[in-house]
């Protein structure tokens, strides 16, 4: 149905092309530096761990949409958020947006379009947060919970090298598929997806 999709992407092929969706093998193959064995180190010191994603109750602060903080402000807070100790939440347009759209809709999407036969994927985050215009707002998709993190991180650090960027512009958290609690528990819990912040440049 053409109003499960945002006004600006009314049909489903609208919706992906505007989620610029970066299969695994596009990203490994690009020609840049690898990132090394201790920017992957440090990368998965940066992923949401799992004691933090199986507490069933949280008590986050909300990042309020209507006072939008910097890149650099999130970063102080960057081990909060990723303990979903600080959750963010979408303004009421964006919000609304979002569900207008069946949660067997997007899990369509994300299985056919976005994942497809890759174990990664990069794509746009087409329902952001409220956060300042120096934040790029991605999700990075993941076919199989056993994807191991080192794998996850080496795929995550040739997306900073590609962008220009290191550790120290990103911010990463992964919701929780035990949790109930607003912002915090996940939407789409068929597939693990950890939200990327990045600098701007």
């Amino acid at each position: 149905m053409v109003n499960e999709f945002p006004s600006r992407y009314p049909t489903e092929s609208a919706f992906v092309q505007a989620s610029e969706v970066l299969p695994y093998a596009t990203i490994m193959a690009y020609e840049c530096e690898e990132p090394t064995a201790t920017e992957i180190t440090q990368i998965v010191s940066l992923m949401t761990p799992l004691e933090a994603r199986a507490k069933q109750s949280h008590s986050p602060f909300i990042i309020e949409p209507d006072d939008p903080p910097t890149f650099d402000e999130l970063l102080t807070v960057r081990d909060h958020i990723r303990d979903l100790q600080i959750a963010p939440k979408r303004s009421d347009v964006v919000q609304t947006s979002y569900e207008k759209m069946p949660g067997s809709t997007f899990l369509n999407i994300v299985q056919k379009h976005y994942l497809e036969d890759s174990p990664l994927a990069l794509v746009k985050e087409m329902y952001p947060s409220g956060l300042g215009r120096d934040v790029q707002q991605y999700v990075v998709w993941i076919r199989d919970d056993n994807t191991p993190p080192e794998q996850i991180a080496g795929f995550i650090g040739k997306i900073l090298h590609i962008a220009g960027l290191n550790t120290d512009d990103v911010i990463m958290f992964e919701r929780s598929r035990d949790s109930e609690t607003p912002f915090v528990k996940v939407a789409v819990p068929q597939h693990r997806h950890i939200h990327l912040w990045l600098r701007a440049k």
